[in-house]
């Protein structure tokens, strides 16, 4: 019997694309793992789809069988790479109150990737967004409270499921609670085992009843479900709760071993060791792959209970994959410009059915009579692009020029009382902000240097708000308008643009992203 094999089977290992198409030996790497026995991937790289198609379609013939892939696209291709449509977020389908329109969302969200070859996505978020000081899960989570999730996330398997990609409820038992990033170090969730079964695990178990393919086990330390000096997702315990409790027969997998709250306390070999032992069927992202294949391979060859649930991981696993592979789309889609204009169209309807609003004062619909002047608050320096892409939209709708700036905390006294001249004429103020959750940033809140610096823009002049991410920055950012987008995609800064300026429609040709 070939261990390694056997070990390798069950192990996701990261595949970054960037790389691949870039660096031999990265491919020589991934090869490697491939004669080894790995046979599934999980995809990352901002790069355009037929990178990703090329590749995928290179390592099938590798193989000289088709690998499985996955990736997350909670809300879409967008997520991971540089094309395909990019969706409200799940926080913002949760805010349009009807369950059907996240449905479709999905729906075309497993087309796009399907067709791509990903026919895996890890989603939906089943996380209870109830501590609005998480940095980690947001605007990923449907919304504050059971019900909303529950209903959103089972509308979003169904989707999915309707074309043949596999789902995952994430993160059990629930990552809503915490102020912790489980990138970086371990969240504690002091509740009791009541309260976690009478909230955090109801969204999971309306995704079981749902048709749920897998449930990823979240980087968590709970001590009243018993998970020990270990995270949940390395605990029997806590996969005894889907297994014996909750009835759940699909996968089970932890989240990401090479994240900090794994990684610091644990090498790969134990990790892989350990995540096997609590019970997962797939161990995902192991950091140094090779040791967490030897690690199980050298774990199964002497311990004949866990070469058995191996055994049934396996069957398990490719009982799924095969499904799948199998269930193929339907005929009547093709996947070409005006596929994925449509799609866009669409993305905008629901962000705009998404959008709250507070007024204080009337100020829109804006118009060139006013004199405007635009800041975009940074929380990460890539975030410049999704503000750049709607102060644009806003010149567009308005067909004329304002003066805009970009500002994070690094912004230098001098230049600050550069942009208070600048603005001495304006007569109203659009402060845009972006900050959302992002992995191992750890923060997303707004500090007092930035609230200082919104104060001494304002000089008394009316000001409009848009949260385009964490909608919990409002409480303390007054203004004569608000509003929150729940959500930085596309669609969701074009929906804002049309609120302030009152088009209809943006033009076309601004939708299309390929």
């Amino acid at each position: 019997m070939d261990y390694s094999k056997l070990a390798a089977s069950i192990i996701m290992p990261r595949l970054q694309v960037d790389k691949y198409v870039g660096f031999d030996d990265y491919k020589f790497y991934i090869k490697r793992l491939i004669d080894q026995g790995i046979n599934s991937f999980c995809l990352f790289g901002r790069v355009n789809l037929e990178d990703v198609r090329k590749t995928i379609n290179e390592l099938n013939n590798y193989a000289e069988k088709d690998l499985f892939y996955s990736a997350d696209l909670e809300f879409g291709l967008k997520m991971r790479f540089n094309e395909g449509t990019g969706f409200p977020h799940a926080m913002s389908l949760g805010k349009t109150a009807d369950y059907k329109l996240t449905f479709l969302v999905a729906q075309l969200i497993a087309q796009e990737s399907k067709n791509l070859g990903i026919n895996w996505n890890f989603a939906p978020v089943c996380d209870i967004n109830s501590n609005p000081k998480n940095p980690i899960i947001n605007i990923r989570a449907f919304g504050e409270d059971a019900e909303t999730v529950g209903i959103h996330a089972a509308a979003y398997i169904k989707g999915m499921n309707e074309m043949g990609v596999l789902s995952c409820a994430k993160h059990f038992p629930g990552h809503g609670d915490t102020d912790i990033d489980s990138h970086l170090d371990l969240p504690i969730i002091n509740k009791s085992k009541v309260e976690i079964y009478n909230n955090e695990i109801l969204p999971f178990i309306k995704a079981i009843e749902n048709g749920v393919d897998s449930i990823m086990i979240g980087h968590l330390s709970i001590p009243s479900l018993n998970t020990m000096h270990y995270p949940a997702s390395l605990s029997k315990s806590v996969n005894d709760i889907l297994r014996k409790d909750l009835k759940f027969d699909g996968i089970i997998l932890p989240d990401a071993l090479d994240m900090n709250s794994v990684s610091n306390s644990f090498d790969s070999t134990i990790a892989a060791e350990l995540a096997l032992q609590a019970g997962n069927d797939i161990l995902l992202l192991p950091e140094e792959v090779e040791m967490a294949i030897e690690g199980v391979a050298n774990l199964i060859k002497k311990d004949a209970n866990l070469l058995k649930q191996v055994e049934s991981s396996i069957d398990r696993i490719n009982s799924k994959f095969e499904w799948a592979k199998n269930k193929k789309l339907p005929d009547n889609i093709e996947f070409n410009q005006d596929y994925y204009l449509k799609n866009e169209k669409f993305s905008l309807q629901v962000a705009r059915k998404a959008i709250d609003l507070t007024v204080k004062e009337i100020l829109t619909p804006l118009d060139n009579e006013k004199q405007l002047a635009g800041f975009a608050f940074l929380q990460k320096d890539e975030d410049i692009i999704q503000a750049s892409t709607f102060f644009n939209f806003m010149q567009q709708a308005l067909q004329s020029d304002f003066d805009f700036a970009y500002i994070n905390e690094n912004i230098e006294e001098k230049d600050l009382l550069g942009l208070k001249e600048g603005i001495v004429d304006a007569d109203i103020l659009i402060f845009a902000y972006f900050y959302k959750s992002h992995a191992y940033q750890g923060d997303i809140g707004f500090t007092e240097k930035l609230y200082s610096i919104t104060q001494r823009l304002a000089m008394g002049k009316p000001i409009i708000n848009i949260f385009f991410g964490n909608p919990y920055l409002s409480d303390n950012l007054p203004a004569e308008l608000t509003i929150k987008t729940f959500s930085d995609s596309l669609s969701s800064l074009a929906s804002a643009t049309m609120v302030l300026t009152g088009k209809k429609l943006i033009n076309d040709d601004n939708l299309n992203m390929n």
